[in-house]
Order: structure tokens, then sequence, then C-alpha cells
């Protein structure tokens, strides 16, 4: 299946708002109204943008096995290697890592049966998640014979359930939680949103504007943080989150027509992984270097900086790797 810009364009988008976040979130970048707008739909857009390419002949043996080394693996070495940074700089400043947490505990980590261990790399939950459902979905396919409408509805009851009742254990309420806006990006597919005629330039100006306008006012009442189990009243979750997709597609379809932002955005999009992974390392790094320097009055340029390191440093660090690869092959 060739690459579809529009929704290179969406990931793109959505990763930015994910790097944002962040920075709002652990850095205290202040921009609350911000941060609220974009935690009603950010996590959502990427279970649905996954949605969109699951492969309904792929048989679950193949399923699980690409997704354990597409996906488990860089989680699994992810954690590993953020945990040992932090353990490293604990004993390096003399002081205990977050209590009295060893090694013995990293694996009960990364299978989701602890929280995750270090601030480094509590955005990979969400790959651990996503690894969750492709399997989930593909023994659903099975159960229901590929019944799309059937598959969606068992996966919007578990949602619902999981928004009410919010399971932390084994990050239960994540998982289910996410599983509608897998199975309705499953259901509408990459050539529907694809679509120039459904998507026309006049439909994507409205449906954007609307849409961003609802999301503010959607905002302002209800609190969404998907990674911690928050969803607030489970009706505008639901709502607030399909609005916010809906957006970011009709934004991402009129990018698509102007040639510079959508081969820059475009290109973001082929590698969220990596940036998820990475960006709250360079960004903590960033700042234990540069925050000091700038002083108080630095705040906005180091969070301008912090937001396109975030973004360009994971990007390096995969380049660099596949290059390393290239030679070494």
């Amino acid at each position: 299946m060739t690459r579809k810009v529009s929704i290179d364009i969406a990931k793109g988008t959505g990763i930015s708002l994910v790097v944002l976040g962040h920075l709002i979130d652990y850095f205290g970048a202040g921009l609350i109204g911000t941060y609220r707008f974009i935690y009603l739909f950010h996590v959502p857009l990427f279970f649905f943008l996954s949605g969109l390419f699951f492969k309904e002949k792929e048989g679950v043996g193949d399923c699980l096995k690409k997704k354990f080394f597409r996906l488990f693996i860089p989680y699994l070495l992810a954690n590993i290697f953020f945990f040992a940074v932090e353990m490293v700089r604990a004993r390096l400043m003399g002081d205990a890592y977050d209590g009295n947490m060893s090694w013995s505990d990293l694996m009960y980590a990364v299978l989701g049966l602890w929280p995750v261990l270090s601030m480094l790399s509590r955005p990979t939950w969400f790959i651990l998640i996503l690894f969750r459902v492709f399997i989930i979905y593909k023994l659903l396919q099975l159960v229901f014979k590929g019944n799309k409408i059937m598959m969606l509805s068992v996966c919007v009851l578990a949602g619902v359930f999981g928004a009410l009742f919010p399971i932390e254990k084994y990050m239960i309420g994540q998982t289910l939680a996410a599983l509608p806006f897998f199975s309705l990006g499953h259901v509408c597919t990459a050539e529907i949103v694809d679509n120039q005629r459904i998507f026309s330039p006049v439909k994507c100006i409205l449906l954007g504007s609307a849409s961003a306008i609802a999301l503010l006012f959607i905002s302002r009442i209800q609190m969404t943080n998907i990674a911690v189990n928050v969803y607030g009243s489970v009706p505008l979750y639901f709502t607030g989150a399909i609005i916010g997709i809906l957006m970011v597609i009709s934004f991402s379809k009129l990018l698509e027509r102007w040639t510079i932002a959508s081969k820059s955005i475009s290109f973001v999009g082929k590698y969220t992984l990596p940036i998820l992974i990475w960006h709250i390392f360079v960004i903590k790094v960033l700042f234990t270097l540069v925050e000091k320097g700038l002083g108080e009055n630095g705040g906005a340029l180091l969070l301008v900086l912090a937001f396109f390191i975030g973004i360009m440093a994971p990007i390096g660090l995969s380049l660099g790797f596949k290059k390393m690869k290239s030679w070494m092959s």
C-alpha cells in the first residue's frame, strides 16, 4: 500500500502535539488551556490512524510476530535504556532512584504489570497498549469472522467500560479505552480518509473550523488524559476524541495542498515512533544543559528550542541508526 501523504501529515501533526503536550505536562510550560485542548484527542488520534492500516488478511501469528518486533522490542529496549540512565544518574548523585526500585522491577514495568519506572520512558506506554490492541483486535476478527460492525460494537462497549471503570492494574483501563478508536480507523479505512471528494477543500475548511471551535468549548469543561486513566465525562471523552480526529484529518487534507507544509509535516509523520520514544530524553538533556544559562528571561526561547529539538533530534538519531545499519550490512 502506497503511503498517504495526508495521513503522514496527520501523524506529523499528532506527534507535534504530543511533544507540546509533554512540554506543558512534564516541564511546567504553562498553557493549561492548550494542554486541555490537546489531551482531548491526540492519543485517540494515533489509535485511529493505526487502525486505518489494520491488515485483515494477516494471520494472528504473523501479526504477533511483526508487532512484537516493530512495537514491543523498541518499547522494551527503550525502557531498559532509560531505566539504566536513571539508575546511573541516581548513583552518581548519591540519591535513591524513585524509592527503592531495582532492576528486578523492570520486567514488571515493561509488561505493563507495574507503573512505568522512569519519566524518560513514560510516553512509551502508548507503544505497549498499541501492541496489545493489535493482538486483541486480530482475535476479535477471528471471533466475528471479519464483521466490522460487530467488532466496532464490541470495542465501543469495551471502551465505555474502560472509561467508566478505569482499572489501573495491568493498564487494563487504557487498553480498553483505546479499542474503539482503533476499530473506528479500521472501519473508515485509509482510502476513505484519503478520498479527495469526501474531504474537498471547502468541506475541510468547514469541518476543521467547526471542530476546533467545538473542541475549545469542550476543553473548558472536560479533562482527559488516557495515560493516567482520566476520562472525565464519558460522553465528552468520546465526543471530544472523535471531533479532534475529524479536525486533524480535515486540516491535514488542506495542508496536503500546501507544498512546503506537506513535505515538512509529512516528513515528521514518518518518524512518529522514534520521536515518541526519544523526545522526553532529548528535551530533558536540553533543559539540563541550557536552562541555567538562559535564566528566567529565556523561558519562552527554551520552550521553542525544546519543541523543535524534541522533534528533530529523534529524527536525526533514527536516520543515523539507519545509516549505520547500511554501513554494517
